[in-house]
């Protein structure tokens, strides 16, 4: 806001033409080290610093900047669309309608091979999985061929299950002792990914 003197008192005139504006952010959806660039005008060129930048509630370090652009490095999140918010010391917040959607995916499981019995340790490994909460309440749901896989840990980046049973599973879905290519599916934040993980045979 600006503000003047009249008849012996201050007035304050609080414009959206006066705050610095967040035009576009680009890309629009990625994964955590990706750097962000922001476009718009009346952000601080002399010290960057002076620029915190805001992805959901995590901290988008900025590592260069103009008065109209500034450019900063994604922090870890779970998958979902967050929005992007800008204060900029001295001057308050910038006025934003931008946001960013980190991706789900899965990049490697290990091992690459297990039966239906279930009961093997799974290591996923991928971007924009959930940390578990402070008292080891998953934020996840994942199943292996259809079976629940409960978490024994998990990061951003890596969650490791152990798969119950798909036996039932399989046998419902009509695959009896076969071989047969199942998946793997993650659910984390707004968004599912999925990939196939292994072949197994059901014992006799």
């Amino acid at each position: 806001g600006v503000a003047s003197t009249c008849d012996g008192e201050w007035l304050c005139t609080m414009s959206q033409s006066l705050s610095p504006e967040i035009f576009s952010a680009s890309p629009s959806a990625g994964f955590a080290g990706e750097t962000l660039s922001l476009s718009g005008w009346g952000f601080h060129a002399e010290n960057c610093s002076r620029n915190l930048v805001a992805v959901g509630s995590d901290v988008c370090e900025v590592q260069n900047c103009s008065a109209r652009n500034i450019n900063c490095t994604l922090a870890p999140l779970a998958a979902g669309n967050y929005p992007i918010t800008l204060a900029i010391l001295g001057r308050g917040e910038a006025f934003s309608q931008a946001s960013f959607t980190y991706s789900l995916v899965i990049s490697a499981i290990s091992p690459d091979s297990i039966g239906f019995g279930g009961g093997l340790l799974v290591t996923i490994s991928g971007f924009g999985f959930s940390d578990l909460s402070p008292d080891g309440v998953d934020a996840m749901d994942v199943t292996v061929c259809g079976a629940p896989c409960e978490t024994v840990s998990s990061n951003y980046s890596q969650v490791t299950c152990t798969p119950a049973s798909a036996v039932d599973v399989a046998e419902v879905k009509g695959i009896g002792g076969r071989d047969a290519t199942q998946e793997i599916e993650i659910t984390s934040g707004d968004d599912d990914a999925s990939q196939d993980v292994a072949t197994g045979a059901v014992s006799a």
